[in-house]
């Protein structure tokens, strides 16, 4: 999987929607990666992830994002999608909802309530 990365400290991962790739995050990556570490992975089939010939369900996508935050070794992450990527973070949170326990230091923010990663449950906004 293809990963665009900036900054440092608190990640946020921010998944794009279709027929998009990691490019449309260009504008806020600056901003934020003033105080955060911004992760913007190309989802499967689009970017420079490969584009198996199946896959494509919202439901495996979201294993394939849990899997690169597992390889990355991040417990916690504020998430932020748009499109296909806010669907794929509502499964994230539907499918992994047993660990309710964002981290009680840090602020909601405008761009998503800090949340475990086994935990990612949708913020409004």
């Amino acid at each position: 999987m293809h990963l665009a990365e900036a900054g440092e400290g608190r990640p946020i991962v921010m998944l794009h929607g279709w027929p998009q790739h990691w490019y449309l995050w260009r504008r806020v990556i600056p901003l934020l990666a003033a105080q955060a570490r911004v992760l913007c992975p190309d989802l499967r089939g689009f970017g420079w992830t490969d584009a198996p010939s199946r896959g494509y369900d919202r439901d495996t996508m979201a294993g394939d994002v849990l899997a690169l935050l597992d390889e990355l070794g991040l417990d916690q992450v504020d998430l932020v999608g748009h499109d296909w990527g806010g669907w794929i973070g509502f499964l994230l949170a539907l499918r992994w909802p047993e660990s309710p326990h964002p981290s009680p230091s840090a602020p909601d923010r405008a761009l998503g309530r800090p949340c475990r990663r086994r935990d990612l449950r949708a913020t409004p906004g």
